[in-house]
C-alpha cells in the first residue's frame, strides 16, 4: 500500500488549513511542520505513532513521544464511518483517517502552533514524558522547515 498517498490526501485539509509543509522522511514516516513544530507519524507493524518535535530554550530540537496524549482527546465522531479492518494495510488506512480527524476535531490549537498542550502533557506524564534530543536524521531532514 502506498502510505504517503494516502497520508498526503487524509492530511491534505490540515496542510491546507495550517499552511503546514509536507515532508517524507522515508517510505513509512511522514512529518507536516508548522509555525515552530513538527508532526511525525510512522507506520510500523500495523500502528501509526506520531511524534511532536520542537526547539527548546537552547534551540536544539526535541521530541516527545505524543501517541497517548493525542489520541486520548480522540472520540466516536473522529471514528465514524469507519470500517471495521481486515488486513494490516486497512488498519494503517484507518488509523491515518483517525488520526487526521481527530487533529482537526481537537487540537486546532496544537495545529496553530500553540504550546498551551505542554504542561496538560507534563500533568500527565511527569518526568516519563521528558522529551528526547531528536535524532540528526530528523535534524536533517525537517530542520530547517521548524526554525
Amino acid at each position: 500500500m502506498d502510505y504517503e498517498a494516502l497520508f498526503k490526501c487524509e492530511f491534505k485539509s490540515i496542510i491546507d488549513k495550517y499552511n503546514m509543509i509536507y515532508k517524507a522522511l522515508d517510505k513509512d514516516q511522514f512529518a507536516i511542520a508548522g509555525k515552530g513544530f513538527a508532526l511525525i507519524f510512522t507506520v510500523h507493524l500495523g500502528e501509526v505513532s506520531i511524534s511532536y518535535v520542537m526547539p527548546n530554550n537552547q534551540g536544539d530540537l526535541e521530541v516527545y513521544n505524543f501517541q497517548l496524549f493525542i489520541v486520548g482527546k480522540f472520540n466516536a465522531i473522529d471514528r465514524e464511518g469507519i470500517i471495521k479492518s481486515v488486513t494490516i494495510e486497512e488498519k494503517v488506512s484507518n488509523e491515518i483517517k483517525i488520526i487526521s480527524r481527530g487533529l482537526m476535531n481537537h487540537w486546532q490549537g496544537l495545529l496553530q502552533g500553540n504550546k498551551c498542550w505542554v504542561e496538560e502533557y507534563y500533568t500527565m506524564f511527569g518526568e516519563e514524558g521528558k522529551p528526547y534530543k531528536a535524532h540528526m536524521r530528523i535534524v536533517d531532514k525537517i530542520g530547517h522547515l521548524i526554525y
